[in-house]
């Protein structure tokens, strides 16, 4: 997920919109794609767009365009980086008899802005799902020194099929 944010505003945007890096326009539910205009808030609004897991390429670039009578522009754009970070494990020996929690400490984000998307992955590359019952997420929250702690925990069930 990314993110954009206006300031100086004094009532919500009239449209937000986002375009890949060959410029076609992104559409809410289309391959994927979810876009939310975030709502006006204390002068400023966040626009975020996330981005399926097949497009998450380090070096991507998106546009939000952003549309305000109130400051008379239309398409006023900015171009968003996506950050694609691939961590490689140590390997570690583990009992399978209670649950293993795995954390991802990540540094040098925004203090207090929203979290980084944590993708967990399996053994076998496939993306850890909310909906299997083996597994427990925590995204985590960004604290005021820009850190943010993910955690995945996993069953003992779980574990046992996941054996070498």
């Amino acid at each position: 997920k990314i993110s954009c944010k206006i300031t100086g505003l004094t009532k919500q945007l009239d449209e937000v919109n986002w375009k890949k890096s060959d410029d076609s326009p992104i559409t809410s539910g289309q391959d994927d794609f979810i876009i939310d205009t975030g709502d006006y808030n204390d002068g400023s609004q966040t626009t975020a767009l996330t981005v399926p897991g097949a497009l998450n390429k380090a070096g991507s670039t998106y546009t939000c365009l952003v549309t305000s009578e109130e400051w008379a522009v239309e398409d006023k754009s900015a171009i968003v980086m996506l950050d694609v970070f691939t961590l490689t494990p140590t390997a570690r020996e583990v009992t399978t008899e209670v649950d293993q929690k795995l954390t991802c400490s990540i540094s040098g984000l925004t203090p207090n802005e929203p979290a980084a998307v944590v993708t967990w992955t399996d053994p076998n590359d496939v993306i850890v799902p909310l909906s299997d019952e083996g597994y427990s997420i925590s995204q985590g929250t960004v604290d005021s020194t820009g850190t943010q702690v993910a955690e995945l925990t996993i069953t003992p069930v779980k574990l046992g099929t996941l054996a070498v």
